[in-house]
């Protein structure tokens, strides 16, 4: 895989909330059918308590649900609004999740995952998306991208007519990227070299950020 942990990405959040924006309290609410959103609002609460957040309710929904009522109802019924909410969200749903929410006058900022990385959310929630923070791999805005970014966004916008619809597009072509260079550092495309290529892989400069393998960053010892 590619893509960072899902572990690092939910305790950015924590500590970007509690830290930068000062969100001392939050309410989780997450989708509990998928293994990535229960793991989400797992790691997100972990480190959120670590830095010395409250955690000051919680509740789940099954994905695919097109009415989140009475979990905004629990929401409504705190004894004191959260500072923030995290909602750990896949793509399909986010969009409904904050406009419904917006809609009953929940107006505290959300903060969720790279399941929010996608043109669904605006689609859907349109302006009721303010105030929305999630963590994602990379922006692909030309006026903040780096020579590699603006290269590659120009590269798909030529190709498919549009810019980079998510950090996706730029996460996938980097795990080719990955592929082909390790290929090239074992000389071979056959099964058993490339693993270990990959292996060996430092400092890969792709257009999501620099990667390396795990193994690059585990000592001989706690092997």
């Amino acid at each position: 895989m590619a893509c960072f942990g899902d572990n690092t990405q939910a305790a950015a959040g924590a500590e970007y909330a509690f830290s930068t924006l000062g969100a001392k309290t939050a309410y989780v609410l997450f989708d509990e059918t998928m293994d990535y959103t229960v793991l989400l609002a797992r790691y997100f609460r972990e480190r959120y308590l670590q830095v010395g957040g409250q955690i000051v309710g919680e509740d789940t929904y099954a994905g695919g649900a097109t009415d989140f009522s009475a979990q905004i109802a629990k929401i409504e019924n705190l004894e004191a609004p959260p500072d923030m909410l995290y909602v750990a969200s896949g793509p399909d749903d986010i969009g409904r999740l904050v406009k419904q929410l917006r809609d009953a006058g929940v107006d505290e900022p959300i903060f969720g995952g790279d399941g929010y990385d996608t043109p669904l959310l605006l689609e859907i929630a349109g302006a009721a998306a303010n105030d929305v923070y999630f963590t994602t791999h990379a922006l692909f805005d030309p006026a903040q991208a780096t020579p590699l970014e603006k290269q590659f966004i120009e590269a798909y916008e030529k190709r498919f007519g549009t810019p980079p619809e998510s950090s996706f597009a730029g996460l996938g072509y980097d795990a080719v990227n990955l592929l082909a260079a390790a290929i090239e550092l074992a000389g071979s495309a056959k099964q058993k070299a490339v693993p270990g290529a990959l292996e060996a892989t430092r400092g890969f400069p792709g257009v999501t950020g620099t990667t390396a393998s795990r193994r690059a960053f585990t000592s001989p010892r706690s092997r």
